[in-house]
């Protein structure tokens, strides 16, 4: 199951009696073990209490809201909402005890441990997560001022649109598989320039919908009303497309861009010689992929797009977020090891890792209270599910063929116009590591129409940040830099439409 609204997926199995799921959560390129059971009726409750706090760590602060319900059984219950990260309805493990406060979240294994106050309008105590310890306070507000997580997305188009749309359903694969999508065009016959949007890793709708983010249809519209046809498409296996997502590789997908392009080169709405490309993330890298093939493109624009091998990516992709959050060189030293070991096909390493893990947690538990191991177990049964979850998407065919697939020979066979934006603080495709390779190919293939932009402040998805972290995606309400925006209208019309 795919959830477009928060980037994430759910891929499990059922036990023999089919009363439960037991799988993998993954989201943002970070994989969780997930169980899921299904139960014949959910109690009814009432929402009674609301709290607000903010935890600091570090530089970062995370705004949290708790909200307490009662059932009709009297029953008290909790969950947590974290409006920095946007995410709703944590569920929490409540304790109650006279003046005595805590919960715990299991999603995170964090734990609050405090107390209220004389007047019970506060609780005051610590935070602890990771073997740290932070001093956190909620307080009491009205339920009438509960806030609500409800992703607020100013740019996304509303209808009524100034421009007709077309949904097409196109055979990929020799047939096997059909790709759907929509084609938005000014209104009238054409024939009309046209830019296939390809996206980035992951299994993704036509939209390229993140945490309520629609990217591709802020572009789309953009494009559109400008005067160029714009064709967006649900991924294999995605939406109303069919085929297996799990099962393809890059390669995979950019065939079926091939095939989404030679159809579209031959619809009486679409000028055949005036289509372009537009990849984000791996969809950056498919678009030079593809039209390394077939010279014949117009124009080809890579959004955050990587100039080299998958490895360099996923090894600088880790450590410059890791940075971000605040780990200092050890940790991140350790960290690259660790990925080094695994990514070079060491089989063997998450087992040595998970056994090592286990005696230091052996060791750990001397000496405990009775509630301190059981958290350090609960911890290491985490853990080995986590590497045992790396381990699986690592040896996956997708992952396999990233990691060993080298962009730059594509990029050096590039003849037509190449537009060139990043963010400056993009932590998943670094422009310090990949603008000079992708430069230096283009100039190799002796390219005379190259245009590179980076931009300050912009992350992965080309909104206006603070930090580039991936947590801040959700949090921020603009979906496209407005700058980024034009620049790729303002590129592609004078290359499509000869506007100068």
């Amino acid at each position: 199951m795919t959830f477009p609204r928060v980037g994430g997926e759910f891929q499990g199995a059922f036990n023999d009696a089919g009363d439960v799921v037991t799988g993998t959560w993954t989201q943002l390129g970070n994989s969780n073990p997930l169980e899921l059971r299904r139960v014949d009726q959910a109690p009814t409750r009432q929402h009674i209490e609301s709290w607000q706090g903010t935890l600091k760590v570090a530089s970062r602060e995370f705004e949290f809201q708790m909200r307490i319900f009662r059932d009709d059984k009297g029953q008290r219950s909790a969950v947590l909402d974290s409006f920095s990260e946007m995410i709703e309805a944590l569920p929490l493990d409540l304790t109650e005890s006279g003046d005595g406060f805590e919960f715990f979240v299991p999603a995170s294994h964090a734990k609050f441990v405090g107390k209220r106050s004389d007047d019970g309008a506060r609780l005051i105590g610590q935070w602890q997560q990771g073997g740290g310890k932070f001093p956190l306070e909620f307080h009491q507000i009205p339920l009438e001022q509960t806030r609500s997580l409800s992703y607020r997305r100013p740019q996304t188009p509303q209808p009524p649109f100034d421009y007709a749309q077309l949904d097409l359903t196109i055979p990929v694969a020799d047939g096997r598989y059909a790709i759907a999508g929509t084609l938005t065009h000014p209104h009238g016959a054409g024939p009309f320039p046209v830019v296939v949007l390809i996206s980035g890793s992951g299994p993704q709708d036509r939209d390229e919908t993140i945490f309520g983010h629609k990217p591709f249809l802020v572009i789309a519209d953009h494009l559109t009303k400008l005067g160029i046809a714009v064709f967006r498409y649900d991924e294999r296996g995605v939406g109303k497309s069919t085929g297996v997502f799990a099962e393809a590789t890059s390669r995979d997908f950019a065939n079926d861009v091939a095939d989404i392009s030679r159809y579209l080169a031959h619809h009486d709405l679409i000028d055949g010689n005036r289509i372009g490309l537009v990849g984000h993330s791996e969809g950056g890298m498919i678009a030079p992929m593809v039209a390394a093939e077939r010279p014949q493109f117009a124009a080809i624009v890579m959004l955050a797009g990587p100039g080299v091998p998958g490895r360099q990516i996923v090894l600088n992709q880790s450590r410059t977020i890791a940075k971000a959050a605040g780990f200092n060189d050890d940790v991140l030293d350790q960290q690259e090891e660790m990925l080094r070991r695994w990514l070079s096909g060491d089989v063997d390493f998450g087992d040595r890792y998970a056994k090592a893990m286990s005696a230091t947690m052996s060791m750990l538990r001397l000496g405990r209270s009775d509630e301190a191991k059981q958290q350090i177990e609960e911890a290491e049964r985490r853990i080995k599910e986590s590497i045992s979850s790396a381990m699986t998407q690592i040896q996956s065919p997708w992952f396999q063929y990233f990691l060993d697939y080298d962009p730059a020979p594509a990029l050096a066979r590039l003849k037509m116009p190449v537009l060139v934006m990043i963010g400056d603080k993009d932590l998943q495709v670094d422009a310090d590591l990949n603008l000079p390779v992708i430069e230096a190919q283009l100039k190799r293939a002796g390219n005379r129409d190259v245009t590179i932009r980076r931009f300050e402040n912009l992350n992965h998805l080309f909104q206006t940040c603070q930090t580039g972290e991936p947590s801040e995606y959700a949090a921020i309400e603009e979906t496209f830099a407005p700058e980024a925006l034009e620049c790729l209208a303002e590129w592609l019309t004078m290359r499509l439409l000869n506007r100068q």
